[in-house]
Parts: structure tokens; C-alpha cells; sequence
């Protein structure tokens, strides 16, 4: 995924607010800017605001499409929770001199 999407191009290029744009951009490391923070508050800032984008568009059928999301949800907050338990064993193998 590119990490452009999730770095702050209002704090870097302040002349957007102008209406003058860059006729580049910066690269962007994912090591920089704090992106996977920035991730988190972009997937938050998504989670929050889909159910009202949702009603707007579909009043018919929200009620089924935010039942599959939170399945969804549920879905995706059991496989974060086996990859930390992965990455944390993973780590600790690799600390105790263990290879994988």
C-alpha cells in the first residue's frame, strides 16, 4: 500500500490551502512520519464515519450492510490479534536465539 495516503500533505505542502499545488512530492519512507500511527487514525477516522456515509447513501439496506460490517470488523480484530501473538513470539524466539 502506499504510504503517501497517510501522511499529513496539509502540514507539509501548506500552499494547498492556497490553492497552489507542488508539481512533485517528496518521497516518503514508511520509517517517516510516524505513517502506521497515522494508518490507525485514518482506518478510526474510516470506522467512525462509514455508518452515517452508509445511511446517506442506502437508508434501505443500512441496517443490513452494518451488521455485515461489524462481522467484518469482529473478523478482522481476531486475525490483528493471532498476527501480535505471532510477531510477539516471533520476537522472542529471535531474542532467545531461536531461529524460525
Amino acid at each position: 500500500m502506499p504510504v503517501y495516503h497517510f501522511h499529513d500533505g496539509f502540514l507539509k505542502y501548506t500552499c494547498i490551502m492556497r490553492k497552489k499545488y507542488p508539481k512533485t512530492l517528496r518521497k516518503i519512507k514508511i520509517e517517516e512520519e510516524l505513517i502506521p500511527q497515522r494508518f490507525l487514525q485514518a482506518s478510526r477516522g474510516w470506522i467512525k464515519y462509514k455508518p452515517l456515509l452508509t445511511y446517506i447513501l442506502d437508508k434501505n439496506n443500512y441496517k443490513s450492510k452494518m451488521e455485515k460490517v461489524k462481522k467484518q470488523l469482529k473478523d478482522t480484530k481476531k486475525q490483528l490479534k493471532e498476527n501480535k501473538k505471532q510477531t510477539k513470539k516471533s520476537d522472542s524466539d529471535k531474542k532467545g536465539g531461536k531461529r524460525l
